[in-house]
């Protein structure tokens, strides 16, 4: 009775750590799966982000512009009313360099936005990346843990064989084959 209380032990033990195995395995995938998930997540928020600042940029840009041209207005308005000759001398390069500086402003607003976005769209690949090695990682770590429980189980019915045959060495021999009789 104890040998086959031995047995039953090694089974269930066996079969208690292949089972604990799968949960593991599980529990990986769901984690890989969760990770990814908010790896995308981010990644979707970064890429908006790019848009944004994109956009942003561009209405800044242009609002530059009109200041500028709002400015060579109040410029010519100021110079006017003062009875400056507008279209001659100093009035036309105040009025140019007015003018210059706002574009050169709307260009500096859009090239620090695009390098803005240039920044958010490399953070939404890295997340994007960093979504499918989440992914892969828990597939992988579940496979092994899969591997493992099956390890266990096989090495488990190998130690249930052994006692077995331990308990019972007459079921094992060449004689119990053949009924005890020798054959030739």
């Amino acid at each position: 009775m104890g040998s086959t209380a031995t047995i039953m032990l090694t089974g269930a033990r066996a079969a208690s750590v292949a089972i604990g195995q799968e949960r593991q395995a599980g529990a990986s995938e769901a984690r890989g799966n969760f990770e990814a998930a908010q790896d995308t997540r981010n990644a979707t928020l970064a890429a908006t982000q790019s848009l944004q600042t994109t956009q942003e940029g561009s209405i800044e840009s242009r609002a530059a512009i009109v200041k500028g041209r709002v400015g060579v207005g109040q410029n010519r308005a100021s110079y006017g009313a003062q009875g400056v000759d507008i279209s001659t001398g100093s009035a036309v390069d105040v009025q140019g360099n007015t003018s210059r500086m706002s574009t050169l402003d709307a260009a500096m607003i859009t090239n620090n936005a695009a390098r803005k976005a240039w920044g958010y769209d490399v953070e939404a690949q890295s997340y994007r990346e960093q979504s499918i090695l989440a992914k892969l990682s828990g597939d992988n770590t579940a496979s092994g843990l899969r591997a493992q429980s099956a390890s266990t189980l096989l090495t488990g019915a190998s130690q249930m064989y052994s006692e077995y045959f331990a308990a019972h060495p007459k079921v094992g021999s060449p004689g119990a084959m053949t009924g005890g009789r020798t054959q030739h």
